[in-house]
């Protein structure tokens, strides 16, 4: 289980500087091994409260909330694989039935949430074995929000939705998909994923990409504001 204690503590394999702003957490998405460990340090003048919406089984919410005072640095080191949802819970809620943080309206830089996702890779992060995997867009948004698959499946994104969607790689991702997936309501579009890796993807017909955050923020006119339409795929190596 991740252990939090003072920066001060010995240096882990690899350490990933993250940072707490005003409303937003940066970098978004973090990509880490097990061992490593993350130091968040909070350049903001409020205190904030990190909480976990999503972590590995058996670890759920077991070492957050953690609290990060101005100034400080607070170390996480990563001992077990899987998806980490984070979030300021002072400026942000989890929608357990959307499965989405969502931004407290009015905290900065609404719409969009102060969320980090951190994907942990380590020899106990599989998925259900399976050679394919579906991504629904029952409204302006993808569920599941992450989608976890093995090097060689396909990923059939489904628009259960009457309007068009787009399914297409954010400019920051770490990997991108071979090419805009466009999604007319009640169709699918398979696509395989032969490159492990992290796939960021957002539609742009109903969100916008924020380089300075890192990631989409939803348009006004999406059904399911302020939830950005936007997911990530990761792809883990066969084994």
């Amino acid at each position: 289980m991740p252990a939090v204690r003072p920066a001060t503590a010995a240096q882990p394999e690899k350490t990933i500087a993250a940072t707490v702003h005003n409303g937003y957490l940066q970098p978004f998405l973090v990509t880490a091994n097990v061992g490593d460990s993350i130091v968040w340090k909070n350049v903001d003048s409020h205190t904030h409260t990190i909480a976990a919406a999503i972590a590995p089984p058996s670890l759920e919410g077991s070492r957050f909330p953690v609290s990060v005072e101005p100034n400080q640095t607070v170390r996480a080191t990563l001992t077990r694989a899987g998806i980490y949802d984070l979030y300021g819970a002072d400026a942000a809620t989890y929608d357990a039935k959307l499965g989405r943080v969502v931004a407290h309206k009015g905290e900065p830089p609404y719409p969009i949430p102060m969320e980090q996702i951190l994907v942990v890779m380590g020899p106990a992060f599989t998925p259900a074995p399976k050679t394919a995997a579906m991504v629904a867009a029952p409204a302006d948004y993808f569920q599941p929000y992450v989608t976890v698959v093995q090097q060689g499946t396909t990923v059939t994104f489904h628009n259960a939705d009457t309007d068009p969607h787009l399914a297409m790689t954010t400019p920051g991702s770490p990997n991108r998909f071979p090419a805009t997936l466009s999604i007319p309501g009640g169709k699918s579009v398979p696509v395989m994923f032969s490159a492990a890796g992290v796939y960021q993807y957002y539609c742009s017909l109903h969100a916008t990409y924020q380089a300075t955050y890192q990631r989409s923020a939803a348009n006004h006119d999406a059904d399911k504001y302020p939830t950005a339409m936007e997911g990530v795929v990761v792809v883990l190596p066969r084994p």
